[in-house]
């Protein structure tokens, strides 16, 4: 019997160490996580900076710049325009649609395709030049009204690309000539092309 007793002393007293150390360990373990979650909720509320760089997180928003028509300036004539016609719209065949109705006017569109640029494009028409091409652009916008003539640094030519927006809803097909005199007025805040 008391061979029974220490078997039975001995269990329990193993079972004892096995659940000191188990506490232990879970213990830490515990103390740790609620130690990581302090600091993940400092980091999180910005109370203390993040140690890494973290710039790959950041979207940047691109600032779209209006470049101002040339004072006094006069519509191109439309058969010396070249166009490319992308379609953001999300409708289908808007593109083709809208570079038909340019070459009623001897536009010269040079193709037609689906719009994969950086930004969406939630205006009805936005107008993309460079430098040499402003004028073309400004006279484009007798076509589009509610279009904004915006800058694009890649264009080093005078083509000018016409991005048909999700606003979209239809093209001024025979504009008058008071339509392109408006047309040529520079935008609400635009920058002078020399400061491009």
């Amino acid at each position: 019997m008391t061979e029974r007793l220490s078997d039975s002393k001995v269990r329990s007293e193993y079972r004892r160490k096995i659940h000191e150390r188990q506490v232990l360990l879970f213990g830490i373990i515990g103390a740790v996580m609620v130690f990581l979650l302090l600091l993940n909720t400092l980091f999180w509320t910005g109370l203390i900076p993040f140690p890494f760089k973290h710039e790959f997180s950041k979207k940047e928003v691109a600032t779209l710049v209006y470049p101002c028509s040339d004072e006094g300036a006069k519509p191109t004539e439309l058969k010396k325009i070249p166009v490319r016609v992308f379609n953001a719209s999300g409708k289908s065949g808007v593109a083709k649609t809208v570079s038909d109705g340019l070459k009623t006017h001897e536009i010269q569109v040079s193709s037609t395709a689906n719009w994969d640029g950086d930004s969406k494009v939630a205006e009805p028409t936005r107008i993309l030049t460079g430098v040499d091409g402003i004028n073309n652009a400004y006279t484009l916008r007798a076509f589009f009204p509610d279009s904004k003539v915006v800058y694009d640094p890649t264009l080093k030519s005078e083509i000018v690309d016409v991005v048909i927006g999700e606003g979209w809803s239809e093209m001024h097909s025979h504009p008058t000539e008071q339509d392109f005199t408006d047309a040529m007025k520079p935008q609400e805040k635009c920058t002078d092309p020399s400061d491009l």
